[in-house]
């Protein structure tokens, strides 16, 4: 038997400055207002790139201070 989670929201919760993400990505590459439109426009191209990895550095500081939310080893006990 296989079980499949998402990982943020379900496991754990990433504490991440989203609008520091985009501020970050605007100084980089352009002026971005939403985060979601700017990957969905950009997806595949050189600054799409330089922004995810802008985004990937906070998401790694987060998974450093993450911590299992509470009730998923109770839940994962079973398996």
């Amino acid at each position: 038997m296989i079980l499949v989670l998402d990982f943020d929201g379900v496991l754990v919760d990433l504490d991440i400055d989203w609008a520091q993400v985009r501020r970050d990505v605007s100084k980089a590459v352009k002026q971005v207002s939403s985060l979601n439109a700017f990957w969905e426009e950009h997806y595949g191209t050189e600054i799409f790139e330089k922004a995810s990895r802008i985004a990937e550095r906070y998401e790694q500081e987060a998974l450093r201070r993450t911590r299992p939310r509470e009730d998923v080893g109770a839940a994962l006990a079973g398996w």
